[in-house]
């Protein structure tokens, strides 16, 4: 049995045993890395759920890195909710949508909101896993995606009434009667 050898080809890149140049994964993208980061944090601290995180302006300045990389992990997070939602996961779905209103609530700077998602987490993630309709499936991800295409704009108004309109579709959506937000 032949051993593999692996060296360095011509540019200098590394080698398989036939010689051929290997493909290198790409580097982590910065959001990759934030949400890297934000699950280090949370294990290192053991922070369980509903247990809140710093501030935006910390995490960014902890991990050197930009606010928009913390949006770009919103981004990140709403395809993650796709996905799940392609694939009928709903304990995914669940999880990741909970995640989403957690990173709203640090987003919006609303110390009152954040401290309140956080204190009532788990009713609020186990109430995200009531049975959801099939064919409703889709209507939170596009809601989702509304929000964060306000954020990236830089409409916080619009995000806010994305929000709110969301919250009211959800709120129907588990057949719960009350006032309108929007």
């Amino acid at each position: 049995m032949r051993k593999a050898v692996q060296g360095t080809g011509e540019n200098g890149g590394p080698t398989d045993s036939t010689g051929k140049r290997r493909r290198q994964p790409p580097p982590p993208t910065a959001a990759q890395f934030a949400v890297s980061a934000l699950q280090k944090l949370i294990e290192d601290r053991k922070l369980g759920p509903g247990a809140p995180l710093p501030p935006q302006c910390g995490l960014a300045r902890e991990f050197n890195i930009s606010r928009a990389t913390l949006r770009e992990a919103l981004k990140d997070n709403v395809q993650a909710f796709r996905a799940a939602a392609h694939a009928q996961d709903f304990a995914a779905f669940a999880q990741i949508d909970f995640e989403f209103h957690k990173l709203i609530m640090r987003f919006s700077r609303n110390r009152l909101l954040a401290d309140m998602h956080d204190t009532f987490g788990r009713v609020l993630l186990e109430s995200s896993r009531l049975p959801v309709r099939r064919d409703k499936l889709w209507d939170p991800v596009m809601e989702h995606e509304r929000v964060v295409e306000a954020l990236t704009m830089g409409d916080p108004e619009g995000a806010g009434y994305y929000m709110r309109r969301h919250l009211s579709r959800t709120v129907d959506r588990a057949g719960i009667t009350m006032t309108k937000f929007v």
